[in-house]
């Protein structure tokens, strides 16, 4: 109990106490049973991320509730990370994993893998950087600094990349098709 005041892995167990890692596990199970250590993953008992802890230690359970809560205001895949000691791999896989479930969802779900994405509890109302979102939004001519705002997208680059696909199909129109470029230039549902 005194070795798990702080988070350990099963390497760092069998390290410290000098035993077989394959009785770990059978040291390891009662404690647990009796709540004496709890795992820093509950919902992932084999993570290679999974850490053990003393209960009465003030250290942070990854758990779709506590992840929830982390995301009641919309964070990035390395803020979900840092908050709960997950490598950013790990993270991806386990957000997935929430996405997929319906506990988080995704602010731009039209591009998954973008670098502004954010992950937010799937219970709080946002502005969905979607295809559908982003006509309904320019049913009034709007800029692209409007667009950024609205959505809360960080880059011009990954307003783009919905953009000129919405002006290729036609679903989306410049103000001043003639000067793409101009200062005043405005995006309005087709």
């Amino acid at each position: 109990m005194d070795f798990c005041q702080v988070p350990r892995s099963r390497e760092e167990i069998v390290e410290h106490f000098g035993i077989c890692s394959k009785y770990v596990r059978k040291y390891i199970e009662p404690l647990i049973a009796d709540g004496s250590i709890i795992m820093t993953i509950p919902e992932r008992p084999s993570s290679i991320e999974q850490r053990f802890v003393a209960a009465d230690a003030d250290a942070v359970v990854i758990s779709e509730a506590t992840v929830a809560g982390f995301c009641s205001e919309p964070r990035s895949r390395q803020d979900i990370a840092e908050r709960f000691g997950l490598s950013t791999e790990n993270a991806r896989g386990y957000i997935k994993q929430l996405v997929k479930a319906g506990k988080l969802k995704m602010t731009i779900p039209l591009n998954p893998p973008c670098k502004q994405q954010r992950f937010v509890d799937s219970a709080v109302e946002i502005s969905e950087f979607s295809e559908d979102a982003l006509l309904e939004y320019c049913k009034t001519p709007r800029s692209k600094e409007e667009i950024y705002q609205h959505f809360g997208v960080s880059t011009k680059g990954a307003v783009s990349n919905f953009i000129n696909p919405l002006l290729d199909n036609g679903k989306l129109k410049r103000t001043i098709p003639e000067y793409p470029r101009h200062k005043w230039q405005r995006f309005v549902s087709a």
